[in-house]
């Protein structure tokens, strides 16, 4: 709930602009208070960003290279509205990284509907040392719950407007 991923790009990537969002407002303020306490290395902006919100993003729509979500997946009620949004905000050629257990299914609930406005790929061995870790937890540890402790990364491409008419057709 503090946008990690995207405050290490800010802090020691290459990344020119970061702009990072949360829904929920009590995460929105404490993400301000981080920002304003570090400094960073690019362009540092921050949103309270609502997906089932009808607010005009017009500034933000195809502005995106890269979207980075992080257990965002499991609000059944917000899903369809989370895959416009990432949609909306990403340019034609981005790319977004989600990663998020499957939590009794909803993670690929998602990729179901995500399918339409995107070409999917899920990858559940991303990195060695993580996938080690995972496995050692799965056999080791009883309290060890991979539907929910096991972030899988899905990686989304924007398919383009002819694309999606026939992924609506077959699907």
């Amino acid at each position: 709930m503090t946008c990690l991923a995207g405050l290490m790009i800010g802090k020691y990537s290459q990344a020119k602009e970061v702009f990072l969002t949360d829904g929920n407002e009590a995460s929105f303020e404490n993400l301000e208070k981080i920002c304003s306490r570090n400094e960073f290395e690019c362009s540092l902006e921050c949103c309270l960003l609502q997906w089932n919100k009808d607010l005009n993003y017009v500034d933000l729509e195809g502005r995106f290279d890269y979207i980075i979500c992080a257990d965002c997946l499991f609000f059944d009620e917000f899903r369809e509205d989370l895959c416009g949004t990432i949609y909306k905000l990403l340019k034609n050629d981005g790319t977004c990284l989600i990663f998020a257990p499957n939590r009794q299914n909803t993670f690929h609930k998602f990729v179901d509907m995500a399918k339409i406005k995107f070409e999917c790929m899920i990858v559940n061995d991303y990195d060695l040392e993580v996938w080690e870790k995972h496995l050692n937890e799965k056999e080791n540890n009883p309290e060890y719950d991979e539907d929910i402790h096991y972030p899988l990364l899905l990686k989304l491409k924007k398919r383009n407007k002819q694309n999606i008419d026939f992924c609506k057709m077959v699907l």
